[in-house]
């Protein structure tokens, strides 16, 4: 098992193409860095969470089947993001600097989720 070295000093190279928009790239020590990037994804789990509210609010009255296919998708959609993020952490679990892979990937997941659900509250 390759485990990387000094993985909390290299996290932000794991993923040089969001290196310019790492909110936490200019922390240089644990556990602060540690810190920050748990910060980072509650801030994307709320963004989740409020797009869901909108759609939610949308279709609780007037879809109560679409809100009910929602629920499912949302709970099936958390299973396959945890599923992923521990095919794309592998490599790094046990190691010291995990957790900050583990909150990065989720992130990531929460990202794409964010741009999905937008997309779906501008096209009823």
């Amino acid at each position: 098992m390759i485990r990387p070295v000094f993985p909390i000093l290299f996290a932000a190279l794991a993923w040089p193409a969001f290196a310019a928009e790492n909110p936490c790239q200019t922390i240089q020590k644990d556990p602060a860095f540690t810190t920050c990037w748990r910060e980072e994804f509650k801030k994307s789990e709320a963004e989740v969470a409020r797009r869901l509210r909108v759609l939610a609010e949308r279709h609780r009255k007037d879809e109560p089947d679409l809100h009910g296919l929602m629920t499912k998708a949302q709970r099936a959609w958390l299973v396959w993001r945890e599923a992923a993020c521990r095919v794309d952490t592998y490599e790094s679990k046990g190691g010291a600097g995990f957790s900050v892979y583990w909150d990065r990937c989720r992130i990531k997941m929460n990202e794409a989720r964010s741009i999905e659900l937008q997309h779906m509250i501008d096209n009823p």
